[in-house]
């Protein structure tokens, strides 16, 4: 946040910013609890959705895209890997619950099972492990250390 007369954060301002977006995503998370209650018993046993085959294609083509997007963050060496990263192991975790919830009984759910203990965890997992690596790395590059001391501009941080 910028002050316009003299161009610079107030102080204290970030950590007001964070406080009150940490409050806002509090609240969020106690909100959906009520409400996932109710969905729990509005929610039909059984439902038919038209547009499954979508649902699915469309969740492996944008995981697709943030594996790619996390491959070439990561060759570039970009702070955006932390993110893309992230995202991916996110997706790879829903990925594996929505095999696991939908899944018929049988060889289906077996298979959903051994994809998900197999192939989708170890992938989360090592995803939001980079995520961390490359959140430590960067704080150790001396331009960042610097940023956070407040010696060096913002827009030379990543340079």
């Amino acid at each position: 946040m910028v002050n316009k007369t003299n161009k610079r954060a107030a102080p204290g301002t970030r950590k007001t910013l964070f406080r009150w977006l940490a409050t806002l995503y509090a609240f969020c998370a106690l909100a959906l609890i009520p409400w996932v209650i109710r969905l729990g018993d509005i929610l039909p046993k059984r439902s038919v959705s038209p547009h499954w085959h979508s649902a699915w294609v469309g969740l492996d083509v944008m995981l697709i895209a943030a594996l790619a997007l996390s491959a070439w963050a990561l060759v570039k060496r970009s702070a955006w890997a932390i993110m893309t990263t992230s995202i991916v192991g996110g997706m790879l975790v829903l990925d594996g619950w929505f095999d696991l919830l939908t899944s018929s009984r049988g060889h289906e759910f077996e298979t959903a099972v051994l994809s998900a203990i197999f192939i989708e965890a170890p992938l989360a997992a090592l995803s939001f492990w980079i995520a961390i690596r490359c959140i430590r790395e960067l704080n150790t590059m001396p331009k960042v250390r610097a940023r956070i001391r407040g010696r060096l501009k913002p827009k030379k941080m990543l340079q």
